[in-house]
């Protein structure tokens, strides 16, 4: 099986990028639900800031000694925010991209590339689970030094046959 997806979208990688940052997670529990990683990195940013002012809060009405102590969490929040707003950059420039995704499949192999120099194979008895988030499937690895490879949604449809004809159906949850 051969099949191109043109113009990948943003959602498609948040979701791509929640599951290669928690792939241990994912590893030892594929039936995991798949979150968008800008929900999940701002929910540090909300406990960031919670800290901080609790901490200037502390400093000025309880303690004038914590005062001093004010730079740290002030300097948590600042790196926090930098890796929030670099990390929605990224997305909004690749969901900008005219990215295509080839997914191709043999009865050994399932293959994902972006063009003929960036391949990422991954053998199927390798893969743990296959699970479908809300934009992309994405293929669980059985080991963590592995990298998972993920597909848009929209080819499900043909997965399905795919996985039917390979006798790999128990793969997909």
């Amino acid at each position: 099986m051969k099949t191109e997806f043109k113009s990948l979208s943003r959602e498609f990688f948040e979701e791509y990028y929640y599951v290669v940052t928690n792939i241990k997670k994912f590893v030892k529990k594929p039936e995991r639900k798949i979150h968008s990683i800008l929900n999940n990195l701002f929910i540090y940013v909300v406990l960031a800031f919670v800290f901080f002012i609790s901490t200037v809060c502390f400093g000025i009405f309880v303690d004038e000694q914590l005062r001093t102590f004010v730079v740290l969490p002030a300097f948590a929040l600042l790196i926090i925010l930098l890796a929030y707003g670099a990390t929605a950059k990224k997305l909004r420039t690749l969901g900008k991209a005219k990215y295509n995704l080839t997914f191709s499949s043999t009865k050994k192999t399932a293959t994902i590339a972006l063009s003929k120099e960036d391949q990422l194979s991954l053998d199927w008895k390798d893969v743990k689970k296959i699970i479908c988030g809300n934009h992309a499937i994405i293929f669980i690895p059985n080991d963590i030094m592995r990298a998972p490879i993920a597909i848009p949604k929209s080819g499900l449809k043909k997965l399905k046959d795919t996985l039917k004809e390979y006798k790999l159906t128990k793969l997909l949850a």
